[in-house]
């Protein structure tokens, strides 16, 4: 009996709906191959990763042990190493896993090229199946086989150049100051306390500390500790800057007092200026030069500003003047060891008072005096 058209259709497309029944043997062949072709790219690179990984990781091992010793942790580069290995082949096996239709290929090729594992995929199991078998049986005798000596070796010789970095002997290379900035810089320091303790009167408890403090500093320099060393020599000038631009503090407030001292017609009132510029010189640890400017000014016997003692007019420039350039010599002393700014030395020396010529200590001064000098 005769079928329509139309009856031929319908099969074909039901036929076309309907699942491929793979045959057994090529769904087993096509597992196989995916898991020797993972296996085999995983060991391949896995082996050629842990090589780079254990390169890279030994050079910086080498380059941290230059400057410190024990900066990396023995296990930190093996488990770097291992870890991005791992990665790679595991990301490399994943890729190499074939498809259905990859792996169909792959196995007809080489089983002879028949297209019978070809056909076998394609329509499923039929009277070809046996002749497909046969082929898949050839196929899978050349499936590929994992490199696990040639990875063994790669891995070993990374492992062994990364031992090598972790235990080998390596020059240090010193990063911070070295042995002769280290003993300027305390030369250094050594002069500016030398000339902070001459230029100025501090207190013996302050001496002690920073002398000790120095010393200390010497011994670490001595046991090759110039780090620590230069940085206490850093802390150590920026304290004695301190103590001199106290005492530049000090000159500053008493140089108006001086001036006023020095030209102010009224002798209280001068000689008040003169005592209110001795007392911030005092604190500002200039009383060795106050010592030697009174001497200078009254006398040898002299050392201090007599109490009660109303000074004349010639007496109070003079002290005031020799008070001035003792200060200005202590602070010049200062500024040649750079513990004080020598911009704002230049300003004290701008705002100093006038020479001593302006005075005329001979005329006699009057309740509407207002000449400079005089008695």
């Amino acid at each position: 009996m005769a079928r329509s058209p139309r009856y031929h259709d319908q099969v074909d497309s039901a036929s076309a709906r309907a699942p491929t029944a793979v045959s057994p043997p090529l769904e087993r062949a096509r597992e196989r191959l995916r898991v020797r072709r993972a296996l085999a790219s995983g060991v391949e690179h896995f082996g050629r990763a842990a090589l780079l990984s254990s390169a890279v990781a030994g050079t910086l091992v080498l380059t941290s042990r230059s400057f410190e010793p024990h900066a990396t942790a023995p296990w930190v580069p093996f488990a770097l190493a291992l870890g991005v290995s791992a990665l790679s082949a595991g990301f490399s096996a994943w890729r190499a896993r074939p498809t259905d239709a990859q792996a169909a290929a792959w196995l007809d090729v080489n089983g002879g090229a028949s297209g019978e594992v070809l056909t076998e995929a394609e329509l499923g199991s039929s009277v070809w199946s046996p002749r497909a078998a046969e082929r898949i049986e050839l196929a899978l005798a050349r499936l590929p086989r994992a490199p696990w000596r040639r990875a063994l070796a790669r891995t070993c010789a990374g492992g062994a150049f990364l031992l090598a970095a972790l235990w080998i002997p390596t020059p240090r290379i010193d990063g911070g100051p070295g042995p002769t900035v280290t003993q300027h810089a305390l030369e250094r320091v050594e002069e500016q306390l030398a000339v902070l303790t001459e230029s100025l009167e501090l207190e013996p408890e302050l001496e002690q500390e920073l002398r000790e403090r120095l010393e200390r500093v010497s011994e670490s320099a001595e046991n090759e500790r110039f780090d620590s060393a230069f940085e206490a020599l850093d802390r150590l000038e920026d304290r004695l800057a301190d103590e001199a631009a106290r005492a530049l503090d000090a000159a500053e407030s008493a140089s108006s007092q001086l001036a006023l001292a020095a030209s102010d017609p009224h002798l209280d009132h001068a000689q008040e200026a003169l005592e209110a510029a001795l007392a911030k010189l005092d604190e500002g640890g200039f009383e060795q030069s106050n010592v030697a400017a009174t001497k200078a000014a009254l006398g040898a016997d002299v050392e201090s500003l007599p109490s009660g003692l109303q000074l004349d007019s010639a007496q109070l420039a003079k002290l005031s003047r020799q008070l001035d350039a003792k200060t200005l010599e202590r602070l010049g002393k200062l500024a040649s060891a750079r513990l004080i700014d020598a911009k704002r030395l230049s300003e004290l020396l701008d705002a100093r008072p006038g020479e001593a010529g302006e005075l005329d200590p001979d005329h006699v001064c009057d309740e509407n005096c207002k000449k400079p000098g005089g008695t």
